[in-house]
């Protein structure tokens, strides 16, 4: 009995018996670990939630971002002439018919910019784009197939700025998200038309003190002044003030040849073949707005802005490339910086700084500009023809004005012709570009 209750007693000894006090921190140990646990899976919960809602955010915004850049794209695409309008006559075949016509002005016109009954009070372009409605509130819808809740659309607001106008686009997309992004464009044909080159006055207008110039020594030369377009009548020769004007009729072109003026105006000075362009005559069609103002440093500055936007530059000492001054189906803009002689004939503007010599069978469509020095000379024979203006100034380095003679003088044989023609004008001055982008901007 006695082995029996000691062997009972020593199984006694290996079991583990817990005080109570041992028992409650194993029962708050477990607790924390399951609390640890849980926290760690809340924060990992929390985090993927925050990932997919960043990615949707995201998702949003790049959508909303398309949605107002779209807006900008379609409204340069109107700008330059790529869409027709909702209510044109004729599906916009004859581009020439100013209800197909856009431009800057058109654009931030709300009467030309904007449908008759549309009910916003700014310009957005609804004569051109998809509003759903002519509601202020109506928005163009980029991707009309999409559900209503998944669309993408924009809204449109132009305004003048100082130089240009500024074209606000704003974005929507799903959920609320809204963008705007800014657009200013400057208005590169504001300094064409500030500078009173939509009308050349005269075939051949000469701005500088006492200008001179011949007609030739055959009468088979002819100065047309019947505008070629049907338009009224031009004075084959201008220039600014009656002294001038007078200068130039008794010094170069009082021994006239009958064959020569080939004009329905009066052959007399100042009143007819040669006129003071800054005194308006409705008779001549002479209006009074001088180019640049009479200015030459206008003239510079214009100079300037049409070297920016050239398709061809030839600086001092450079050479002309055959075939760059343009054609009758692809008119191009050259800028010569120094003494130019020509004998092949081209379309579109031609600057000259320096003296400009035409030889031979020189044949020319549009405006030519010889400023600066303001000498021209056409030598020899040939047939060539000249339909547009001419346009001479002669300043000297860093003067305001014109002040030095300019001059245009022909010699030679030959059945050469200038005519003014201000489709020709026109065509060529389509050449510069309307507008460019100045900056883009968002908020």
């Amino acid at each position: 009995m006695k082995h029996r209750k000691s062997k009972h007693m020593a199984t006694k000894k290996n079991v583990m018996i817990l005080h109570p006090r041992e028992q409650g921190s194993s029962l708050v140990m477990v607790v924390f670990c399951m609390t640890i646990m849980s926290v760690l899976g809340l924060s990992l919960v929390f985090s993927i939630g925050k990932d997919v809602s960043s990615s949707s955010n995201e998702m949003l915004a790049n959508q909303v971002y398309y949605a107002a850049e779209s807006g900008l794209e379609d409204a340069l695409n109107i700008l330059r002439g790529y869409r027709c309008p909702h209510d044109s006559k004729d599906g916009c075949t004859d581009r020439t018919r100013p209800q197909n016509q856009i431009n800057l002005e058109v654009a931030v016109t709300r009467t030309s910019s904007n449908l008759t009954n549309d009910q916003a009070e700014y310009a957005r372009l609804s004569r051109w784009l998809p509003y759903t409605s002519l509601n202020e509130s109506s928005v163009v819808v980029i991707n009309s197939k999409q559900g209503e809740n998944f669309r993408l659309s924009y809204r449109l607001k132009l305004e003048r700025t100082g130089d240009g106008i500024q074209i606000t686009s704003t974005g929507f997309a799903p959920l609320g998200a809204r963008r705007t992004l800014h657009m200013r464009l400057k208005d590169s044909f504001k300094f064409v038309r500030d500078n009173q080159m939509m009308e050349i006055p005269a075939v051949i207008t000469l701005l500088g003190t006492n200008p001179t110039g011949t007609a030739g020594n055959s009468a088979a030369h002819s100065l047309n002044g019947s505008d070629c377009s049907g338009s009224a009548a031009k004075p084959i020769l201008g220039a600014v003030g009656a002294a001038n004007a007078q200068h130039l009729w008794q010094n170069s072109f009082s021994g006239n040849k009958s064959n020569t003026f080939d004009t329905n105006l009066p052959v007399s000075a100042t009143i007819g073949v040669v006129a003071d362009i800054s005194t308006p005559a409705p008779s001549l069609h002479v209006t009074g707005a001088v180019p640049f103002n009479n200015s030459a440093s206008k003239a510079r500055e214009f100079i300037e802005e049409i070297t920016k936007v050239a398709d061809t530059v030839i600086n001092p000492g450079g050479w002309l490339p055959s075939g760059t001054l343009g054609s009758i189906s692809d008119r191009k803009i050259v800028v010569v910086k120094d003494d130019l002689k020509l004998q092949e004939g081209g379309a579109g503007i031609l600057i000259v700084t320096g003296d400009l010599t035409l030889s031979g069978n020189f044949s020319y469509d549009g405006l030519i500009l010889v400023l600066g020095k303001g000498q021209v000379f056409r030598n020899g024979g040939g047939n060539g023809v000249i339909r547009g203006g001419i346009l001479v100034g002669a300043y000297s380095d860093n003067s305001p004005t014109f002040d030095l003679p300019s001059s245009f003088d022909t010699n030679g044989g030959g059945n050469s012709l200038i005519q003014y023609c201000s489709d020709s004008i026109n065509k060529a001055l389509t050449k510069i570009p309307a507008f460019s982008v100045k900056a883009v901007t968002e908020g």
